[in-house]
C-alpha cells in the first residue's frame, strides 16, 4: 500500500534506533544505532526536532527567510547519524550542517543571519526557569542593540513556559547561537529554532520543542 508524502518510513533496522508505526505516524526512539533505510518526505522543521529526541542530542535550526516552511525529501542507508545529516543538506543544498560543541546546526547557506553570531560578553544564569534566562539572554545590552542595528523587532519566545526546566551556566565571550545552544543544553530541551516573522521579516521569534516524543 502507497504511504503518504508526509510519512516517515524507517524499515529494515540493523539493532534498530527508532521505528515508525506508519498509520498513526508515530516515531518511537529505540537506542542509537544505524538504521537500515531512512526515507523521508514532508516538514522539514518536525523531522529536525525529532532527530533531537531519537539521538539524543542538541539540535538547532536557524530557518531559511527565503524559505520558511521548508519541505524535505531525501533517502539514505545505512544511516549513521552524520550520514542523515549529509544526506538532509545534499538534499536540501539550501542549507549545511555543523557541530558547535554539543549541538548540531542546521543554517542556511549564505545568509545565515548575523544576529545569532553577536557575541555577548558575560552571560551568567542560576537555577533561572527556562523562559526567564531566554528573556535575560535576547534583552540583554549586546542582543538589544544588535536587533535594533540590524533593524529588528523583539518578538515571541515560545516552548518556554515549562517551570520544571531551569538553567544554570556561566560563559564569556559568546555569540547568541552559542548562548542559546547551551541553555537548550542545560536545560534539556535539545532543540531550538530561529525564524524572521512578520510581513517583513523583522520580528526575530525563538521557538524551542519541549513536546516532541
Amino acid at each position: 500500500m502507497a504511504q503518504p508524502l508526509s510519512t516517515l518510513l524507517l524499515a529494515q533496522l540493523a539493532i534498530g534506533l527508532f521505528a515508525v508505526m506508519t498509520s498513526a505516524q508515530e516515531v518511537v526512539p529505540i537506542r542509537n544505532e544505524p538504521l537500515r533505510v531512512v526515507v523521508y518526505s514532508g516538514d522539514m522543521l518536525t523531522f529536525m526536532a525529532q532527530l533531537s529526541v531519537t539521538f539524543e542530542t542538541c539540535f538547532s535550526f536557524e530557518i531559511d527567510p527565503l524559505e520558511p516552511r521548508p519541505n524535505l525529501t531525501f533517502s539514505v542507508k545505512d544511516a549513521t547519524l552524520d550520514d542523515v545529516m549529509n544526506a538532509i543538506v545534499k538534499a536540501k543544498p539550501t542549507y549545511a550542517w555543523r557541530r558547535n560543541g554539543k549541538t548540531i546546526e542546521i543554517y542556511p547557506v549564505g545568509h545565515a543571519n548575523p544576529l545569532l553570531e553577536t557575541r555577548i560578553s558575560s552571560l551568567r544564569l542560576s537555577n533561572t526557569k527556562l523562559k526567564e534566562a531566554l528573556q535575560h539572554l535576547m534583552y540583554s545590552s549586546e542582543i538589544n542593540s544588535a536587533i535594533a542595528n540590524f533593524g529588528l523587532i523583539h518578538g515571541p519566545i515560545g516552548g518556554a513556559d515549562d517551570q520544571s526546566r531551569s538553567v544554570s551556566l556561566s560563559a564569556d565571550n559568546i555569540t547568541l547561537r552559542q548562548a542559546l545552544n547551551q541553555i537548550a543544553e542545560t536545560s534539556g530541551v535539545k532543540f531550538w529554532s530561529f525564524e524572521l516573522i512578520g510581513p517583513n521579516r523583522d520580528i526575530v521569534s525563538i521557538s524551542l520543542r519541549t513536546d516532541v516524543q
